[in-house]
């Protein structure tokens, strides 16, 4: 796939990196998971509030914060193994590489820098004289990732696209895509996907050619 391959999109959370998120990091350094990060996140998974309220929520518990805490938590922030290497064969070999994420644009453009990526699309804590203020601008909703990879392929630069993803949020950017890969450890159900599915990254590695 990679010798034909023009593109390729990635999420962050689930995929390029395990474990604790930005939004709990960043909570559980600055002592507000009991009380703030642990509350909304269970009222989000058991579907009483959006994904968009839920961050809402949890940028506001975090006004007042210098952005150096922010930093300190992105720097926690690792991507695994196998996609370190992904990412660096991919741009070796000319491919242009995007993240979409709904995660914070901090964690993004760590990321885009550290591997000499073309771009992300993320959402923006505000910050204002160095310190948080509570709010967050939302560029790209939770279900809107297929939008925007439909607006990056709609000149028809790139024949031949990829995307990597691992939620139900993901799957309509993965629809866009000539080769769709969801990784889906869990096994999780997803009626609307018919694309490949990767239960490892051994197995999204050898999808793609390595």
């Amino acid at each position: 796939m990679i010798k034909n391959l023009g593109i390729a999109f990635f999420d962050i959370d689930g995929t390029l990196h395990l474990g604790d998120t930005i939004w709990d990091i960043i909570h559980k350094k600055n002592g507000t998971w009991e009380s703030h990060g642990r509350v909304y996140l269970e009222r989000y998974l058991n579907k009483q509030i959006s994904f968009e309220e839920f961050a809402y929520l949890d940028v506001a518990a975090w006004k007042g914060l210098p952005e150096s805490a922010v930093f300190e938590a992105v720097d926690e922030f690792e991507v695994i193994p196998e996609a370190k290497f992904l990412l660096t064969e991919l741009k070796r070999s000319g491919v242009a590489v995007y993240l979409v994420t709904n995660s914070l644009s901090h964690v993004a453009k760590r990321i885009v820098a550290d591997f000499g990526l073309d771009g992300h699309i993320s959402n923006d804590l505000v910050v204002k004289e160095g310190l948080l203020t509570g709010k967050l601008i939302i560029n790209i909703k939770y279900h809107d990732k297929g939008k925007f990879v439909r607006k990056m392929l709609d000149d028809g630069k790139f024949r031949v696209s990829m995307a990597i993803g691992d939620g139900g949020n993901d799957i309509p950017m993965l629809n866009e895509v000539t080769n769709p890969i969801l990784y889906n450890p869990k096994q999780r159900a997803f009626p609307d996907y018919k694309g490949f599915v990767a239960y490892s990254w051994q197995e999204v590695l050898g999808h793609v050619g390595f």
